[in-house]
């Protein structure tokens, strides 16, 4: 029950009376306020124990957090633990309180202090400047701590950026919403639309024409490959005398300037919202993020050969300022120190940034640094257990293949485990490259907390939600899985040429000194990426540098009138 969102007074109900009555006469089924309170709370308990041994148990941990606004309006701010796999450990409602850089530090502090404060190795966050602000803070008191912005945030403003700043996205992206609106919001033209694509694909192997989400920007890729697929079947439907559209929209489909557009901002796309999905992963982690930034940024500038110098130009400005934003010294440190990596894309200027990184980490852990720097030389050199041996039957050996088949910090703490490089690298392998898993929490609360359940306290739905999301940790099915290997082919001559010191490049400030702004697109929809079977869903969290998205409309939660006897 617990796990699967019923709610807890599904079982009164005489159905279910008369169906356990004939499973077993002598069974009382619990009453609501037994789900809800003894039962709930003991599962509750179970769960967090459980929870609290995982994190006793790992070397060290990082710290994720993320906002988000309930059904009810009410803003709910969560923290995951990874360890490193996730684990919701609590939310918290700021009440009457602004969510202000301090604010957040005091709220990431007291988690801090859950534990052994030298465990904390990291803190993700988004990239709102309230949390920039709470990073500061944060390193300021616990210098060994590394506090760096979600990945997939960042990424996402880069499609904001291009979609906003090069001059023939603005216009793709509006016309391709009125296209998708004109067809999907009338439903003599949808009916239509649907017919033809049955016919052309076949029953249910069509895709449904999707709008992006209001701050979800790499949706917007999603749209223009649905456009892509649709294209003959959309020119069939606006020719058809029946369905009636908007000049413009008729016009823009049967244009094949249009179509070739849509086909260029694809290919510009795909590569950042591939990155996007690689990077949300559980098993993806720091050293991951400058290898996928190297070969995404490669990507990019391939596709943009074709665009116009000025536009080129601006497009490699703009992915060169996301990466300045994204990337920190900790990302080159893991990078450099993940055993098939090895810091291969990183130029000189980069990899001092790095040893110079794990020096300060040395100090700050009280571990020996001559020690481990000159066991991080040998490690760059392949001396000493990393030298590739000849074995007797004259083919060769090393250690750098086993690295294919477990995960970074695996692979140290199992073969590497006495050397004094060890404990360092596996503590700085072992921190995300996003902050994901805080999405992952809240897609539990929209299924939680739905419209019919809307008098759920926050309390009570994060006793459910933490159940819920912390139970397949525990799962016998789960448990037996291998590690995921989870990393970027390196290319010959992949470098990430970017100068992550370079403050010329200036960050925007889109939300203001506090970060409480939102980002406005009153052309997104409410569809976000769903086809129509989809049109409920869960509001995202990420915004732009801006803090929380509201999960519903003003007007939405002030009708609310459903009641659950949860």
């Amino acid at each position: 029950m617990f796990a699967t969102d019923i709610p807890l007074s599904a079982f009164e109900n005489e159905h279910w009376e008369n169906f356990f009555k004939a499973l077993r006469p002598a069974f009382k089924v619990p009453s609501t306020y037994c789900f809800s309170t003894p039962l709930l709370n003991a599962e509750h308990e179970r769960i967090k124990t459980k929870c609290e041994e995982k994190i006793e148990e790992a070397t060290s941990v990082c710290i994720l957090t993320d906002g988000w606004s309930n059904i009810r309006g009410e803003n709910v701010v969560n923290f995951v633990v990874t360890t490193p796999e996730p684990v919701f450990i609590e939310a918290v409602e700021p009440g009457e309180d602004r969510e202000t850089g301090k604010w957040i530090f005091d709220a990431i502090e007291k988690v801090i202090k859950k534990f052994d404060s030298k465990k904390v190795m990291g803190v993700c966050t988004d990239n709102a400047s309230s949390m920039k602000l709470a990073h500061n803070l944060i390193s300021a008191k616990y210098p060994h701590i590394s506090c760096y912005g979600c990945a997939a945030h960042g990424l996402n403003l880069l499609v904001k950026d291009i979609l906003g700043k090069v001059g023939k996205f603005s216009s793709i992206l509006k016309n391709s919403k009125t296209i998708v609106k004109d067809i999907k919001n009338h439903h003599v033209p949808h009916a239509i639309f649907k017919k033809k694509q049955k016919i052309k694909f076949g029953s249910g192997k069509g895709k449904s024409l999707k709008l992006p989400g209001k701050t979800r920007w790499s949706g917007t890729t999603d749209m223009l490959k649905s456009l892509l697929e649709n294209k003959s079947v959309l020119q069939e439907t606006v020719i058809d005398q029946r369905v009636s559209v908007s000049k413009k929209a008729k016009t823009t489909v049967l244009d094949d300037d249009f179509w070739d557009a849509v086909k260029c901002g694809c290919d510009l796309l795909s590569p950042i919202t591939d990155t996007i999905t690689y990077l949300e992963g559980d098993s993806a982690n720091v050293a991951d993020v400058v290898t996928a930034l190297a070969k995404m940024k490669t990507q990019i500038l391939n596709a943009a050969e074709d665009f116009n110098m000025h536009d080129m130009v601006r497009v490699e400005e703009l992915v060169k300022k996301r990466c300045v934003f994204i990337v920190k010294p900790v990302h080159l440190a893991a990078n450099l120190l993940h055993p098939i990596y090895r810091g291969k894309v990183l130029t000189p200027n980069q990899i001092q940034l790095a040893i110079t990184f794990i020096s300060e980490m040395c100090t700050h852990l009280n571990y020996d640094c001559g020690l481990v720097i000159s066991n991080l030389a040998r490690f760059r050199n392949s001396e000493g257990i990393w030298a590739v041996k000849e074995t007797n039957t004259g083919s060769f050996h090393s250690i750098w293949s086993a690295a294919n088949h477990c995960t970074p910090s695996s692979w140290w703490k199992g073969i590497c485990a006495d050397e004094p490089l060890c404990p360092l690298a596996c503590r700085i392998l072992s921190l995300p490259a996003s902050a994901a898993a805080c999405e992952r929490v809240w897609s539990g609360y929209s299924n939680t907390h739905t419209k019919k359940r809307n008098k759920l306290a926050v309390e009570r739905v994060t006793k459910l939600v933490q159940i819920k999301s912390n139970l397949k940790l525990f799962s016998s099915v789960s448990s037996g899985d291998k590690p995921k290997m989870n990393c970027c082919t390196i290319e010959d001559g992949l470098i990430f040429d970017v100068d992550i010191n370079d403050r010329a490049i200036e960050e925007d400030n889109d939300a203001g000194p506090e970060g409480n702004g939102a980002i406005e697109d009153n052309d997104a929809g409410s569809e976000g990426n769903q086809s129509d079977s989809e049109n409920e869903s869960a509001a995202s969290s990420y915004n732009s540098d801006s803090d929380s998205v509201q999960s519903a409309s003003e007007s939405e939660c002030s009708t609310l009138s459903e009641s659950d006897d949860d």
